[in-house]
Parts: C-alpha cells; structure tokens; sequence
C-alpha cells in the first residue's frame, strides 16, 4: 500500500471516529495532522481575510503560521472542537496584533471576536436562509466577469496558483481581484452578511 492509499484509509476512519483522530493527532501522526490541515486551512484563511480586509497574503501567512504552533504544541487536546477553537483564536488573535499595529485593531475587535463566535457554535446553517443566500448570490454575479470567477473558485477551495494556471493570469492578479471582490462585497453586503458568506461559503455558490 502506496502513501496515498495509507492516508485515504486513515480519512475515512477520522471521517468515523472523531476521538481517534484525536489521539493520532495528539501522538504527532502525519496523517491525523494532514487530515486536520485539509479540514480547516482553506476556512481559516478566508476567516483571516474577513478580518484583514484586502491583505490576501498576510492572511495566508497566518493561518501557516497557526498551523505551524498546532504542530509544535507539546500539549494534548481532549476533542477535535478544541483543535478548530485553538486555530480560529490563534488566527483571530494574530490579525488583530497585525492591525493593533497599524493602530486598528479596536475597530475590528469586536467584528473578529463575533465571527469566530459564529463559526463554532454551529449557528450559521440556520442562518442560511432562501433571501440571504438569494442576496449574497446577487452581489457575487453583481461583480466584474473576472473577479467573479476568481472569487468562486477560491470560495471554492483552489489556491492562489491553481486559479492563475486556469485562468492563464498572473498570480498577482489573482490576489488583486480577491481584494476588490471583497472590498465590493462589504460594501454591498456589509459586514454581517460577509461574515455568513465567509463562513459557509460552500453553501452558497451556485
């Protein structure tokens, strides 16, 4: 059995049982700690970029870097809810030192604080209703061709790089669309609705 099948054998036993991902995940197993990053590294960046507004990059590089700590941690976690609670609070507490030191960390405290509320308590599904998936779908069609398309297929999961290749465009451009796209979007949204649509984001793309 190659690597990849080891590992496929393993998600699907993670996918089972939640409490033996947790002691592998614990016991530094590769695959415990690739089946966690694959969970929640995509969710995690675009919650960064709900809080540093247009700072595509620095948000990656955050969410690395809380995944990075996660790894090195000596500590155990009783359940797999504390490992996604120790990401979003590492990455909500990194943004807001990001822009306490631009000196704008006390506007959007508040805002980062009530996002990460949102995401782990499992309240957004209901949420979701018919008119407010009806109105963030608008405002996604509402934005330029281009833009649009990049900002689904990162809503999507793919990376900066893999939107490039398909869209033959540069990976510079890629990020310059997702930051009018989501400055566009807190405009026409504001922060309530971007917040929902950041958060259950594969719900909500036609």
């Amino acid at each position: 059995m190659n690597n990849s099948q080891a590992y496929q054998n393993s998600k699907a036993l993670y996918h089972a049982d939640a409490d033996l991902l947790v002691r592998e995940f614990n016991a530094h197993h590769q695959f415990a700690f690739r089946f966690i990053f694959e969970s929640y590294f995509r969710a995690a960046v675009m919650f960064a970029e709900g809080i540093l507004i247009g700072q595509v990059q620095e948000a990656e590089d955050i969410v690395q870097d809380t995944f990075i700590k996660l790894w090195n941690r000596n500590d155990t976690f009783r359940a797999q809810p504390a490992i996604k609670s120790f990401i979003y609070t590492s990455v909500k507490n990194a943004c807001l030192d990001k822009l306490r030191r631009n000196q704008i960390a006390d506007k959007y405290e508040a805002h980062a604080a009530h996002q990460q509320q949102l995401l782990e308590s499992g309240f957004i599904e209901p949420l979701i209703t018919a008119e407010t998936t009806k109105l963030i779908n608008d405002a996604i069609e509402a934005l330029p061709e281009q833009g649009r398309n990049v900002f689904k297929m990162s809503l999507g999961g793919l990376k900066n790089d893999e939107i490039a290749e398909r869209l033959d465009i540069s990976v510079n451009t890629v990020k310059t669309h997702k930051q009018r796209a989501l400055a566009s979007l807190r405009l026409s949204l504001g922060d309530a609705m971007l917040i929902l649509l950041l958060l259950y984001h594969n719900h909500l793309i036609k």
